[in-house]
């Protein structure tokens, strides 16, 4: 009686581990699917932060045009107009 109880107990032992197995299983495959993601993620915000780098660069380049153009203007209304010398 002894040998058939152990033999069941060891039955539901490794019927246990046997769910506790898939189980893992499934978590390792949800693991590498979020570290998949992440990397996608990644590649994305880097992507979007050279562009962010781009639009800045070209804002400053924009505005260093129009304040040469404002002085240029100044120049040729006042300053040539008006001969103080």
């Amino acid at each position: 009686m002894a040998a058939r109880e152990s033999e069941e107990i060891g039955a539901s032992v490794l019927d246990e581990l046997n769910s506790q197995r898939e189980q893992l299983l499934g978590a390792r495959g949800r693991l590498d699917e979020g570290n998949a993601n992440l990397r996608r993620s990644g590649k994305l915000i880097r992507h979007l932060n050279m562009g962010l780098a781009t639009n800045k660069c070209l804002l400053l380049l924009i505005i260093a045009l129009e304040i040469v153009i404002l002085l240029v203007v100044v120049y040729l209304k006042f300053i040539r107009q008006h001969h103080w010398f």
